[in-house]
């Protein structure tokens, strides 16, 4: 339901949660933002550090609490949230 409403206010994009399918573009993603993790650590992001981001929940939270999603606009991951 949720990424159903976020569907209909952006329409131009395709919502999906995201699987294992997509670990390769999230990595891709992350790598594009060089700036931010030049802010958050000392090292470019690896591909370990981005799967440790998809599994981490908030502290008291449960695995299906937890909401992974990418943003893709003509077939490219342009956001995740």
């Amino acid at each position: 339901m949720f990424i159903d409403d976020l569907q209909k206010l952006l329409p131009a994009y395709r919502i999906i949660p995201i699987t294992e399918n997509e670990y390769d573009d999230v990595f891709e993603l992350q790598q594009t933002n060089a700036y931010y993790f030049s802010c958050v650590q000392d090292q470019p992001v690896t591909y370990e550090e981005m799967l440790e981001d998809v599994a981490k929940l908030p502290p008291d939270t449960q695995r299906e609490q937890k909401k992974y999603i990418g943003f893709y606009h003509n077939h490219v991951l342009e956001a995740v949230m």
